[in-house]
């Protein structure tokens, strides 16, 4: 273009030498500065403007009627820097965010833009700008400038969310209440559901365990805003007893874990042997939340070798004899209680150990 320019003033100067032509009329205007004005800025939660027509130029020369809405040419763009893509209509601007706008505008049919450079501004503010030499009519000129959007993500968690449970992690979701960007995290699942203790000893004392709740990173969770829970009634006498658990916040589901009472122990009087393969074992009487007691015996004082059970009923019989052993023999001996309940027998601690050799 400007190479044909030249060529046409070099031939319209050579005939106004021999006919006095005027030239000025035939003078192309060079342009070299454009000052965009009132490009509309982005803010959080609008849509892009592509009203084209809406900018100032401060220049007679350029051609105001370029409103094509094209990322390439003729027109106006806006680019997401970080997601290195174009907006649409339809895009919002996201909180702290660079956009870059791309203004394509062409030169009157009078001008052309300089090609050693025109300084271009938007809104005040430096752009770069770079020439497209492809056009046939004028020249065109892409100005370009970085936007940030101001202001902080303001985030609200969404009421509707897909909650974590027992062995199922979850994600929370928020929304930006400035651009309506939005975001997850993952909730981790919970990894374990218990009672501490989970057995107790009776006492005549109401029972009510510890509910501990784990996730799967090893955090225990903290009974306000995450479960709630309640006891089965009684919980002081032998038996099982039950506590349901409602997971809440961002958590779901309901469970039920056991914890048992069992019946108070007693402990060996004295254990003898008084005949020839004979041993007789003495405990003490325990009557309260009792059936009876079983009395133990074995060959090693881990009672897996040659070990043997009996069972005596009823709570007044406190002495076990146990004939045809092996005279000379050492055993072990030991003694516990146990309750019969709705068909489930509960058993108490083992009383500590005490040694015998019977007479031979």
């Amino acid at each position: 273009m400007k190479k044909f320019l030249s060529l046409t003033l070099s031939v319209l100067m050579l005939l106004s030498i021999t006919a006095g032509i005027n030239l000025t009329a035939f003078a192309a205007i060079e342009i070299d500065n454009v000052e965009i004005y009132n490009v509309t800025e982005p803010v959080p939660g609008a849509n892009p403007d592509f009203s084209y027509q809406q900018y100032d130029f401060m220049t007679d020369h350029v051609d105001k009627n370029v409103k094509t809405k094209s990322p390439v040419k003729n027109g106006i763009a806006w680019f997401d820097i970080e997601a290195n893509k174009y907006l649409t209509e339809k895009s919002v601007f996201k909180c702290s965010q660079q956009y870059r706008v791309d203004l394509y505008i062409k030169a009157a049919s009078n001008a052309f833009f300089s090609h050693n450079g025109v300084q271009c501004t938007i809104n005040n503010n430096a752009a770069m700008s770079v020439l497209d030499e492809e056009e046939a009519e004028g020249e065109g000129l892409i100005c370009s400038t970085v936007f940030t959007v101001t202001g902080d993500h303001k985030w609200k968690a969404d009421e509707n969310f897909d909650r974590a449970t027992l062995g199922k992690d979850g994600k929370k979701t928020y929304t930006c209440k400035n651009c309506g960007a939005t975001k997850s995290s993952k909730i981790t699942k919970i990894s374990s559901i218990s009672l501490s203790p989970s057995s107790y000893t009776y006492d005549g004392k109401v029972k009510s365990p510890k509910v501990v709740v784990k996730n799967a990173a090893g955090t225990y969770l903290k009974e306000d805003g995450n479960f709630m829970y309640g006891y089965d009634e009684g919980r002081k006498n032998v038996g099982t007893y039950s506590v349901e658990i409602i997971l809440k916040g961002n958590y779901y589901g309901i469970f039920a874990r056991e914890f048992k009472i069992n019946p108070k122990g007693t402990t060996l009087s004295k254990v003898t042997s008084p005949k020839k393969q004979q041993i007789k074992v003495t405990w003490k009487k325990q009557s309260t939340q009792t059936t009876g007691y079983q009395v133990q015996f074995a060959t090693n004082s881990k009672f897996t070798n040659n070990k043997k059970l009996y069972t005596v009923k009823g709570t007044k019989t406190t002495s076990k004899t146990i004939s045809s052993l092996k005279a000379g023999k050492k055993y072990y001996v030991r003694v516990r209680t146990y309750k019969d309940k709705d068909g489930e027998k509960y058993y108490s601690a083992w009383s500590s150990y005490k040694t015998i050799t019977v007479k031979k």
